[in-house]
């Protein structure tokens, strides 16, 4: 196919690679289910030359298809669903590659720290950044804080929760937090280590927010995200939010995209990861 020349600049581009079956075929249906869902001989004209993907070039089985930015309608949860919603449901299909233009991305506000933020934060401008976890589940919080002193006195950078760690019986949340942080805090500042706690807001949707602010009051440097189980668009919020001001990280948990059959989903750790870690505070 001849690669379409039209200005690609402001649109979001993907890369595929096609698998099984016809790599047109396959790249007809994955531009129409991946925007309009609908028969592409039936939507009015307007809808078929502006809504729907446009394959941009297709190379053995590499496929480019570029969507307008308007289909996401501004959201990184619409973001997601165009690049992998109901193409996710097709045999061999993997995301290779992901664009995004600069005139999408002004929407966002990017990363509050980064990795030089992160490195200041923990006072490493150079080598590794270390991190560990605290665990297994079933101990109590005094437990977890007394193993997490130890971390923090043997130079970690990062102590964070294991993902698993919510609010169980034997290690409540808030008071987890509380006793972890206390005791890390007091360990880096005994032994002039600069390790940060961050404890995971593994909790129901209506108290991330809450428990975020909590963590921090608390003396959490930072903080654990799910987005695979939270929301995506939680890490977003949470980086947005002034008040809080704090380092967050993702933990790669992300449902349906990296398992399954290994001709589908998505290369690892390019792009979707791109799509809601590189980017947000």
């Amino acid at each position: 196919m001849t690669p379409d020349t039209r200005d690609s600049a402001d649109r979001i581009v993907v890369d595929y690679r096609i698998s099984s079956g016809d790599p047109k075929e396959v790249a007809d249906a994955i531009r129409v289910e991946q925007t309009i869902e609908f028969p592409f001989d039936l939507a009015p004209e307007w809808i078929q030359e502006t809504i729907v993907g446009r394959i941009d070039s297709i190379s053995g089985s590499s496929v480019t298809i570029s969507y307008a930015p308007g289909v996401t309608g501004g959201g990184i949860t619409q973001l997601l669903n165009v690049l992998w919603g109901n193409v996710s449901l097709f045999p061999g299909v993997r995301i290779t590659g992901l664009h995004l233009p600069d005139s999408y991305l002004a929407d966002f506000r990017g990363p509050r720290f980064g990795i030089d933020g992160l490195r200041m934060l923990v006072d490493a401008p150079t080598g590794p950044l270390i991190c560990t976890a605290v665990k297994p589940m079933g101990t109590n919080p005094q437990g977890l804080g007394e193993m997490a002193a130890t971390i923090a006195r043997a130079g970690f950078h990062i102590i964070k929760d294991d993902h698993g760690l919510a609010d169980q019986p034997w290690a409540r949340w808030n008071e987890r937090v509380r006793v972890i942080a206390e005791h890390v805090n007091a360990a880096r500042e005994q032994a002039g280590t600069t390790a940060l706690y961050m404890p995971s807001l593994n909790v129901p949707a209506d108290r991330i927010l809450d428990a975020a602010h909590e963590a921090k009051d608390a003396g959490a440097g930072a903080l654990l995200v799910l987005p695979g189980v939270s929301g995506f668009d939680a890490m977003r919020m949470l980086a947005d939010d002034d008040s809080l001001a704090s380092a967050d990280h993702g933990a790669s948990i992300v449902p349906g995209i990296e398992c399954g059959e290994p001709r589908s989903g998505h290369r690892p750790r390019n792009p979707l990861r791109h799509a809601y870690a590189a980017r947000w505070r």
